[in-house]
């Protein structure tokens, strides 16, 4: 399997390119699934000047410091540095929640920050996860090496998310102002074995026989997929064409992503009434995008399930 990187990504603002650069990676589109899992000690703490490289055969999730948020905003502010990230002041945490799909399995977690000088004090990111009868365990804390300009701190996990719960991690900042910023989080995992989930009852996610009108060549309309959630990888859905003009195509593909150039759908006439399962990814609100070809149809997509 090749390397790839997880289109469940928060991000957001100058920070997401800032931390995707000082973590080694492209700045994805962006959403994720929960999970639980037993508890491991994470590996020593690395700390290096450049990020590890991608490592082949795991996804990844990219936190762009935005996606850090304090637990009382009114009392512990978050602070955005221009240089891209974020901190909070005096000691308190700013917390983020990770999610990977269920049965996947955590393996390793690079975080890009900075401490400008005087040094301010220990800083520190808590791994957590949920525990059952409520409440979060720590699964890791990795004491952030303190330094001077942008620094990087990485460690193994060994983590199987074999529940259905959200992790959570939380950035500890020093302890005097100027504190440690946080310009981002890389979370490595295996992906789990893809597994078809099915709606029931079918959803009918668009028929533009009611709503819209004809979809016309080269227009794209969005299309909400009711049950598709967005850490799903992909959609299962059957596609219809109906009161079509002429030979013609429609394509459907992710929301977030732009036209390939591929079609899911063709015919050869007019007035003809086909159909076609058609496997599409999906965006983090579980939507995908249509694409007319050449000539004007109507267009009716029933959701059959989607792939995790």
């Amino acid at each position: 399997m090749s390397e790839m990187v997880s289109r469940r990504a928060v991000l957001g603002g100058m920070g997401a390119a800032a931390g995707a650069q000082l973590l080694g990676m492209t700045a994805p589109a962006s959403g994720m699934a929960p999970g639980s899992t037993q508890s491991r000690v994470a590996a020593p703490v690395q700390a290096t000047a450049v990020a590890p490289a991608l490592t082949p055969g795991l996804a990844y999730v990219l936190l762009d410091p935005m996606a850090f948020v304090p637990g009382n905003p009114q009392t512990d502010p978050r602070v955005q540095s221009i240089s891209g990230g974020v901190s909070t002041r005096a000691a308190f945490r700013l917390h983020a929640p990770l999610v990977v799909p269920v049965g996947g399995a955590l393996k390793e977690l690079v975080v890009a920050y900075e401490t400008p000088p005087p040094a301010s004090g220990p800083a520190f990111l808590i791994f957590k996860k949920p525990l059952d009868g409520g409440g979060l365990s720590q699964v890791a804390v990795l004491a952030l090496p303190q330094g001077s300009g942008s620094l990087l701190a990485s460690t193994a996990l060994n983590e199987t998310i074999d529940g259905s719960a959200t992790y959570r991690l939380d950035f500890y900042v020093g302890f005097t102002d100027p504190t440690d910023i946080l310009h981002g989080v890389r979370v490595g995992y295996v992906p789990p074995p893809q597994a078809f989930v099915p709606i029931q009852p079918v959803p009918r996610a668009l028929d533009t026989r009611i709503t819209g009108g004809k979809l016309n060549p080269n227009e794209e309309r969005f299309v909400a997929l009711a049950g598709v959630p967005g850490f799903a990888r992909a959609a299962v859905m059957n596609l219809t064409v109906t009161e079509t003009e002429g030979a013609g195509y429609v394509s459907a593909f992710a929301a977030d992503e732009s036209w390939s150039g591929n079609s899911s759908i063709n015919w050869f006439g007019n007035e003809q009434n086909l159909a076609n399962g058609v496997i599409s990814a999906v965006d983090t609100n579980g939507r995908v995008k249509i694409r007319g070809g050449v000539a004007r149809t109507h267009v009716v997509i029933d959701v059959q399930g989607y792939l995790l």
